[in-house]
């Protein structure tokens, strides 16, 4: 990758691995984006999002190193949310917010990370943004808009590990203006 990089999120891996691996690896989400100097339409790509995985055991000869990285998705405008605690099963969701697009990541063999699937609307809603794993395996994802970014507040979806969806509760009140 070529250009500058703008970091979104990092994360320590804290389960889904024996208890001695469990903090050797730093998670990164971010993105790679143009020069800043070069006027880019909105709507064009800045280059990939991209999974960086790094090894941060002390003892190790690799410490600090990137061990792993994982481009992912086409368009990156702004690598955003990834879960807010590591499931137990190792399935990462992040989002690129501004593309609308989401992605699904198995971190069972921390080192390699695989994409798993990946994900935008949920019917009329868009920009998937925050996610939380539930008790039953599936995650929760907030989306920010039923239609355009302009358009009323959006839906609390429930997903499958795939991205599938499995029921969605609408947060729009129809007694309120919706437009921002």
């Amino acid at each position: 990758m070529t250009g500058r990089l703008s970091i979104a999120l990092a994360l320590t891996l804290l389960a889904g691995t024996p208890a001695a691996r469990a903090s050797q690896y730093l998670y990164t989400w971010a993105m790679e984006t143009r020069d800043p100097t070069v006027p880019v339409p909105p709507a064009a790509s800045m280059g990939r999002d991209f999974l960086a995985v790094f090894d941060v055991a002390p003892e190790s000869k690799e410490f600090g190193r990137l061990v792993a990285m994982l481009p992912v998705g086409e368009r990156a405008q702004m690598a955003h949310h990834t879960n807010y605690r590591m499931p137990a099963d190792g399935r990462l969701f992040a989002s690129d917010y501004r593309s609308g697009q989401a992605f699904v990541f198995d971190l069972r063999d921390p080192a390699k990370p695989r994409l798993l699937a990946s994900f935008a609307d949920a019917g009329p809603y868009t920009h998937p943004h925050s996610f939380e794993r539930v008790d039953n395996g599936h995650t929760l994802v907030a989306y920010q808009f039923r239609g355009a970014p302009d358009d009323a507040a959006g839906a609390l979806v429930e997903l499958d590990d795939g991205g599938k969806v499995i029921r969605k509760s609408d947060a729009s009140d129809p007694d309120v203006e919706t437009r921002l």
